[in-house]
């Protein structure tokens, strides 16, 4: 029994598919309703899914820049805590020449000892720099204006650097939101485009899936990895198979595969990446697609040639 709810489902949720997936599955599949024969009919889908798929690859690249500067400023604090311990640790001996590790002073330096400094985190770090410097200062005259001003040095870095990491942690906290709200909307956008497809060539898969390449959002069926894929696919003219359909990919130096008495074709290994793939048959149109072969499995590619001097036709317009 069918089951029509799995056929309405969002199968390019973020939990099945990354955001790097996503954005390869959505420009290849672009590249294939922009260009070829049916270019003019999906052209009102192709400048939505486009201008859809620029906002969700600006947020990413947002996100990714927001999270570079993020660890740099991380990276900054973390060097200045680590900084001000080792001062600590070293000056510690200065404080106790000139104040007595019993007096009042020196407890007010280290009121739970050394260990206090050496295991603070960012949440307590700022204020055990504020207490230090603040008994410096009183005791300035003793320990000297060098003394003091290095430690107040600790403190105002800290406070600028921890003020930075947490406005680019909000930064990145937005930019999450933006990238999830864009591809929420891209995934709406490329559901309505299989549908639309569908609804074009109703019982006739083939025809459907040129539009689209399944091997980013699909597991790999092998389990080898070695840097390499094959292509494998149906080549057909209508509802006939195409026999000697020569398959040559342009962008690797692999020798060029042809089609069987079912149409049926299937490559050398081919390093994995994008690649352009060239389709041709004498008395045929050539059909240039571009195509991720993906590692440890087949990568699929149906296409339909049209003879010389005949023009493709499609349903009616339904969008």
């Amino acid at each position: 029994m069918i089951n029509l709810e799995n056929i309405f489902k969002n199968y390019f949720k973020a939990d099945n598919i990354s955001d790097k997936n996503l954005e390869r599955f959505a420009r290849i599949h672009l590249s294939h309703i922009q260009n070829g024969e049916y270019a003019e009919q999906l052209k009102d889908i192709a400048e939505k899914t486009e201008k859809l798929c620029d906002a969700f690859i600006q947020g990413r690249s947002t996100k990714v820049h927001q999270a570079v500067n993020k660890k740099v400023k991380t990276l900054e604090v973390n060097l200045i805590m680590k900084a001000f311990k080792a001062s600590i640790s070293q000056h510690e001996g200065t404080i106790r020449s000139k104040f007595d590790s019993n007096s009042a002073t020196y407890i007010m330096f280290f009121p739970s000892g050394m260990k206090e400094y050496h295991h603070a985190n960012k949440n307590r770090i700022d204020l055990l720099m504020e207490r230090f410097l603040s008994v410096s200062e009183k005791h300035e005259e003793v320990l000297g204006a060098e003394f003091v001003a290095l430690f107040r040095k600790y403190r105002d870095d800290y406070k600028e650097a921890r003020t930075a990491q947490l406005d680019k942690k909000a930064l990145i906290s937005n930019a999450i939101t933006d990238t999830a709200e864009s591809r929420r909307a891209l995934e709406i956008q490329l559901l309505r485009n299989i549908f639309y497809i569908g609804y074009l060539f109703a019982d006739d898969p083939r025809k459907c899936l040129m539009f689209f390449d399944q091997s980013t959002i699909r597991r790999a069926i092998r389990k080898d990895r070695d840097g390499k894929g094959q292509l494998v696919g149906i080549v057909t003219c209508g509802d006939k198979a195409l026999v000697r359909v020569k398959i040559k990919v342009l962008d690797r130096k692999v020798a060029a595969c042809h089609t069987d008495s079912e149409g049926k074709y299937r490559s050398r290994k081919v390093k994995i990446g994008l690649v352009r793939v060239l389709f041709s048959k004498a008395g045929y149109v050539s059909q240039e697609r571009e195509v991720e072969v993906m590692d440890a499995g087949m990568t699929e590619v149906h296409v339909e040639l049209k003879r010389i001097g005949t023009v493709a036709t499609i349903g009616p317009d339904l969008r």
